[in-house]
């Protein structure tokens, strides 16, 4: 079923007669809002996302700096050498990532040491064949092969993986601002569901959502659109929805997920 133009009109402006909305929402506006368990546990992730993200920046930056302070010493007390190839090898995963460990002496000290290397290099390389090595003369036991070089973070990787951390909770919160403010504002009104369809979504699985028309106090007709639950209205029914009298076209079916009346308002 999906009515159309002047049939669809008429259905919809008979809708007030006889509608009683929700006692919760009969009471003036600006209601008082609560969150909902839902609401409540949302928010709860997104304090524990921000968390993360400053958890996760101040780690990054923290390896930042360590990876700066071993490249200055390099620069600084760097000493070439050669190291003898003592195991090749690469990773198991998709990467197959080079690798080379190596053994060499110093000051009559024996070291060891392993690194990631190019496949180009690697390929060259055989146990027991001599492999360049760059090591800090103070602490020998500090080395890397000559030709890989030591890999710097570039300075925007904390910001960046930071922010984009936050991301997601900055919209979990947005989410909820948004319910929080059309439910104390928002207007109550009986709406007619016109289509329910089912979407399939890229990983399999499907979600239904519904389009619905209702009347406003002008006597004109807005639509809206929601998500719906697998037991959701279907269409002909008449559901309870709230929207923004100053923009109809901000509208929700009613309950709501992540915010309701205070219990005063119920």
């Amino acid at each position: 079923m999906e009515l159309e133009g002047t049939e669809l009109r008429n259905r919809v402006a008979g809708l007030e007669r006889g509608f009683v909305p929700p006692r919760e929402l009969t009471g003036s506006r600006p209601r008082d809002v609560e969150l909902t368990a839902a609401g409540r546990a949302v928010y709860i992730v997104s304090i524990l996302l921000f968390g993360s993200a400053l958890f996760v920046a101040i780690l990054l930056n923290g390896e930042l700096r360590r990876q700066n302070a071993e490249w200055r010493a390099f620069q600084s007390r760097g000493t070439s050498g050669t190291a003898e190839v003592t195991r090749l090898w690469r990773t198991s995963d998709d990467s197959k990532q080079p690798w080379v460990a190596y053994r060499y002496t110093v000051d009559a000290g024996t070291y060891e040491g392993k690194a990631k290397i190019r496949l180009a290099d690697w390929r060259l390389l055989h146990e027991g064949s001599s492999l360049a090595i760059r090591y800090l003369s103070d602490e020998p036991r500090r080395s890397h092969p000559a030709s890989v070089g030591l890999a710097l973070m570039p300075v925007w990787v904390p910001i960046m993986v930071g922010l984009g951390i936050t991301t997601v909770p900055i919209l979990l919160l947005v989410v909820i601002n948004s319910q929080r403010r059309l439910m104390a504002d928002g207007r109550s009104a009986p709406a007619l569901v016109t289509k329910v369809a089912r979407h399939q979504s890229s990983h399999g699985g499907s979600h239904r959502t519904i389009r619905y028309a209702f009347p406003l106090l002008s006597g004109s007709m807005a639509t809206g659109k929601s998500d719906a639950s697998r037991k959701g209205p279907v269409a002909g029914s008449v559901i309870c929805i709230v929207y923004d009298p100053d923009r109809p076209r901000r509208s929700q079916p009613y309950p709501f997920a992540l915010v309701r009346p205070t219990k005063a308002a119920r």
